[in-house]
């Protein structure tokens, strides 16, 4: 299977970023499942990296690459949401991630 074009997007602060970027391809040593969770794993890294990045440098322009050293190609910025307000669910989602972050680090 070739390397496939992924877009995807992370809320940060009061606006959405969307990006694309090329996934790495399936591991032959793992089963389908297995490859959903390496696939998985790999998407929230690079939300969470995208995140603390944009918290540090600010918000980034469209058109910007990003390169994250466990990816095998760029992150590409392809749109950016002003103003963005979460829906209930997300909201909601939001609120547990937070809270899971204040158990670990206490």
């Amino acid at each position: 299977m070739k390397n496939q074009i992924y877009n995807s997007s992370v809320i940060v602060e009061n606006y959405q970023v969307h990006y694309s970027y090329k996934r790495k391809p399936p591991s032959k040593s793992l089963n389908p499942m297995g490859n959903f969770y390496k696939f998985s794993s790999e998407q929230k890294h690079i939300q969470r990296f995208l995140e603390a990045y944009f918290l540090v440098d600010g918000k980034p322009k469209v058109g910007d690459e990003i390169y994250l050293d466990t990816q095998p190609s760029r992150i590409i910025i392809i749109q950016i949401d002003e103003n963005y307000v979460r829906n209930k669910l997300e909201q909601e989602l939001y609120e547990i991630e937070e809270t899971f972050k204040r158990i670990k680090n206490k």
